[in-house]
């Protein structure tokens, strides 16, 4: 028992000692959508935005974890300039590793939940865009001060956020895009993501 409350004192004295801190973000992305073949309508990269809040837990010296929610406009453009609009609710968990005072790296999964779609042009076809969309987010950040700090991080997408039964589709003539994909499930928009972002922490 006597151990039983050791343990217990040093994990309540360890998250005491911890830095707990919040924040908001927010900030510019040029996102892009990849695809295999030719299957992908908004090809080239685009501006949209990120704003959210943060929640970072720094349990060592150089070591902590956040996560942020937030919201995240994406999508793409044609070579006519014809836009589509893709809107996320973003939440990454990112493992957070500071090698210098001031600098920090950070590495971890992003879920992305789907809101809503938009475009500006013929090119889009209605496609159906998963509810969710998972990736890696890899960055870094540099504290200019206690309360402000600049962040570069991607997003790369590990799944195909749209799908498409061939079935469903026109009948398929020669020249088309899809050809050899009869009866199969054509999976394609693949995001990337580069922000830049200001971010505010609290004070403490």
């Amino acid at each position: 028992m006597k151990n039983f409350f050791t343990v217990l004192l040093l994990g309540a004295s360890s998250c005491l000692m911890a830095q707990h801190t919040f924040g908001i973000t927010g900030g510019a992305q040029l996102t892009s959508l990849h695809s295999r073949d030719d299957l992908n309508n908004f090809p080239d990269p685009q501006i949209g935005f990120r704003l959210g809040a943060l929640y970072e837990y720094e349990f060592a010296e150089k070591f902590g974890l956040r996560t942020e929610l937030g919201y995240s406009l994406t999508g793409g453009k044609t070579y006519r300039s014809e836009h589509l609009y893709l809107s996320y609710i973003s939440l990454p968990i990112l493992g957070v590793y500071s090698p210098v005072k001031k600098l920090n790296v950070y590495l971890g999964p992003e879920l992305n939940v789907f809101l809503d779609d938009h475009a500006t042009g013929p090119a889009y076809n209605s496609n159906e865009f998963k509810r969710f969309d998972f990736g890696v987010s890899l960055g870094s950040e540099f504290r200019i001060t206690e309360s402000f700090g600049v962040s570069l991080r991607n997003y790369f997408g590990l799944i195909h956020s749209s799908e498409l039964d061939s079935k469903d589709l026109a009948p398929i003539q020669d020249g088309d895009p899809i050809m050899g994909y009869e009866g199969r499930i054509i999976k394609f928009n693949r995001h990337n993501i580069l922000q830049l972002s200001v971010i505010y922490f609290f004070k403490k």
